[in-house]
């Protein structure tokens, strides 16, 4: 396996990203490290983890993991495609 994910943050595997959230989120609500520690410790920029908090508060844990992409919708239609 390559670690190109190790130095570029949009490689990282969905499975490290949501674990990175977690741990963030945690650090700052229970914790009360300072959101701009947190993002320096993982090189996130603070906007990113002030975003996970407010997901975090409105939706909790479950949340912060990652979604699949909503997307366009679908130019065929069923009735098309038959």
């Amino acid at each position: 396996m390559e670690n190109d994910w190790l130095n570029d943050y949009r490689k990282t595997p969905d499975q490290v990203t949501d674990y990175i959230r977690k741990i963030a989120v945690r650090a700052v609500v229970d914790f009360e490290i300072p959101v701009e520690r947190v993002a320096q410790v993982f090189g996130i920029a603070p906007s990113a983890v002030y975003a996970w908090i407010k997901r975090y508060d409105k939706d909790g844990c479950l949340s912060l993991e990652t979604g699949s992409a909503p997307g366009a919708e679908p130019i065929i239609t069923k009735e098309i495609a038959r």
